[in-house]
């Protein structure tokens, strides 16, 4: 995902709008954050996040004391976890005043990790790869496997092609298990403080850069934009259909304007 300080910007304004534009502004003394989420929220690859995160320019521009809970690479399952054990406690939960959540991300690359997975070891039994592995693979220039999982990729995101991931029923049941898992997370925090407000981002589109770039100058990387933006756009529809008991900020339709 990409992580740019004017982007980190854009998530605290909107997060400081959605904060001060409920029903009743919160008072002086109620100022205590709890966040929830994946890497948007820790300010994954900043040369500084606990100076350019949108959580430390909430704290330290807006004057609110936060609680970071999040972890890089969560997913909704990972948030549930974390309520589940312990590792974000009922005190911190009953501390808040105002809790945010950022996730989605990770749960729609997981589905793409997944499928390629399955097509690699489809075509290489002798040469195995884990779910867990593919990102790493794909991110080493050095791999030889990266090209094959490149292409492959390009044909999950080509809405042309048979293996479109997001026609898949796979990637419907995902979506699905998502929107549940939200509302879930949303459920405990709610059990345990019913007077917190709670604010979930939409995603954006990382993969924007994209559009009208090429792969070794002749194979068009749009599909990959094009793909991520139908993937962006169910798991955002799933987020903001269904919004019951949180505010939703926009961060995916600020950042296309």
């Amino acid at each position: 995902m990409i992580r740019k300080r004017p982007i980190l910007l854009f998530v605290s304004l909107l997060l400081t709008l959605g904060i001060l534009s409920q029903s009743v502004v919160i008072a002086e003394e109620k100022r205590n954050i709890l966040v929830l989420g994946d890497s948007v929220s820790t300010g994954y690859r900043l040369s500084d996040p606990k100076k350019e995160s949108f959580t430390s320019l909430l704290s330290v521009e807006e004057g609110y004391t936060i609680c970071n809970k999040a972890v890089n690479g969560n997913t909704v399952s990972d948030i549930i976890n974390q309520l589940s054990t312990g590792a974000i406690t009922e005190s911190e939960l009953k501390a808040a005043d105002v809790v945010t959540i950022t996730c989605g991300g990770n749960d729609l690359m997981f589905i793409l990790y997944q499928k390629l997975c399955e097509i690699w070891n489809e075509s290489h039994p002798d040469d195995l790869l884990t779910v867990e592995e593919i990102p790493s693979e794909m991110a080493n220039p050095e791999s030889a496997r990266r090209l094959s999982l490149l292409f492959s990729t390009l044909r999950l995101l080509d809405s042309t092609n048979e293996l479109y991931l997001m026609d898949d029923q796979e990637f419907s049941d995902a979506i699905t298990a998502f929107s549940d898992g939200l509302k879930n997370i949303v459920k405990a925090v709610s059990s345990c403080n019913p007077d917190a407000k709670i604010i979930v981002t939409t995603q954006y589109n990382p993969y924007k850069g994209f559009q009208g770039k090429s792969l070794m100058n002749y194979i068009s990387l749009d599909s990959v934009y094009s793909g991520m933006e139908a993937g962006v756009t169910l798991l955002n529809r799933a987020i903001t259909e269904n919004a019951f008991g949180y505010t939703v900020a926009d961060i995916k339709s600020a950042f296309d304007q």
